[in-house]
């Protein structure tokens, strides 16, 4: 059985029909997070999207500890399912591209899939306390406005059980095993996080072993397109057709 754990805003509920359908087939699970500052009453949705499963917690900001504990706590839920052997971790603007075969194959010949690559300055950040947590008090040009700030306030060094070098994007595949690892080392070492700018970027490329991030370049988990640092592009028709041909299992970010 596989799981894909949906992190979720109020402006995606647009979204939650598609993986609802997802959700109908025999081999999945579809466990949606839902901000709570998007005020949706989880009740009606539960309701609505049978298929679904929805969790809430605290409120969630970019770039924030809070992605990790949301994360963390749809993370638990799945693994609640005991016939779940794999674990996807997606956005709400995400697209499965391939067939329920394509996909169960591709979870038996990696297990772990995991983007990470080696990023120095990444590293500085992140084993630094920062005075300001700015996602946590403001959001957009403010708070990135603080987080400069912050780098010039570092308080002292703390290196902690996971703090590496490996960054990479948060949409990522676990096994189980290395799913209930990372659980683990959350309860053990989350207070780490407090202070720590862009979590949810290193926090699994450096809790899960080095050995899970050795995937063959062949084998492709999530189509992107970039043009703008900051966010990956819409994708096109033209586009989700050429990730298709190339053999991606899935797709962001798609407009609905």
């Amino acid at each position: 059985m596989i799981a894909f754990l949906v992190l979720a805003h109020q402006s995606d509920i647009k979204y939650y029909e598609y993986w609802n359908d997802i959700a109908k087939n025999e081999h999945y699970h579809v466990i949606v997070h839902i901000d709570k500052g998007s005020h949706v009453d989880i009740l009606a949705l539960n309701s609505h999207f049978k298929f679904l499963v929805f969790v809430s917690s605290e409120y969630v900001y970019w770039a924030d500890r809070s992605m990790i504990d949301a994360t963390i706590s749809i993370l638990r839920k799945a693994i609640d399912f005991p016939e779940v052997r794999n674990i996807f971790l997606l956005s709400a603007d995400s697209i499965l591209l391939q067939d329920d075969k394509s996909v169960i194959a591709f979870c038996e010949s990696h297990g772990t899939y995991i983007i990470g690559a080696q990023n120095n300055i990444y590293q500085k950040r992140s084993h630094k306390y920062y005075f300001f947590k700015g996602n946590r008090y403001s959001k957009g040009f403010i708070a990135r406005a603080l987080d400069r700030v912050a780098l010039s306030f570092q308080i002292w060094d703390r290196y902690t059980p996971f703090c590496g070098s490996l960054k990479g994007p948060q949409w990522l595949m676990l096994s189980r095993f290395d799913a209930e690892a990372a659980l683990k080392i959350y309860e053990n070492s989350a207070h780490y996080l407090d202070y720590t700018n862009c979590a949810d970027e290193f926090f699994f490329q450096n809790t899960i072993t080095e050995s899970s991030l050795r995937c063959p370049d062949r084998q492709k988990l999530i189509y992107t397109k970039w043009t703008n640092k900051n966010s990956p592009d819409f994708l096109s028709s033209k586009d989700i057709k050429s990730a298709f041909r190339k053999g991606y299992l899935l797709a962001r970010k798609v407009k609905r």
